[in-house]
């Protein structure tokens, strides 16, 4: 039923429940929450909390970089092959990508998010809140 086109798409099948489907990985969806102590530039680092599937296994590292990109922030090079064409301009206006840390529960991470949600008791059949901050 699937084509090979479609198990390269980024977006993850959803079955009528909302629960992800894809062979390839274990996806846990988690909401970004910007962490009550970041008292400045809160408008600049605020992220839409609607919850959204990350792998598995994503550490901290990886979920830095997804929270940079959707932050537009970091290297334009990284993974967008949108514009192949790289304007000095446009490279300008991009803020540069910004290490975050992250709170499961109050506690850091600093495991896959998979262990981390196993050893804190947490189910994943719901999304996650993951607090970040700089």
């Amino acid at each position: 039923k699937m084509s090979s086109s479609d198990e390269m798409s980024i977006d993850p099948t959803q079955d009528d429940d909302g629960i992800i489907i894809d062979k390839q990985q274990t996806k846990i969806r988690v909401s970004f929450l910007l962490s009550p102590s970041v008292r400045h530039n809160r408008h600049q680092l605020e992220l839409p909390s609607e919850p959204m599937a990350v792998p598995s296994n994503i550490r901290k590292r990886g979920l830095s970089a997804i929270v940079n990109h959707l932050l537009d922030r970091g290297d334009k090079d990284d993974d967008n092959d949108d514009d192949s064409a790289s304007d000095d301009d446009e490279d300008n206006e991009r803020l540069p990508s910004i290490p975050f840390d992250f709170l499961l529960n109050d506690k850091l991470l600093r495991l896959p998010l998979d262990s981390a949600a196993r050893n804190l008791g947490l189910s994943t059949e719901h999304a996650l809140e993951l607090h970040y901050f700089p």
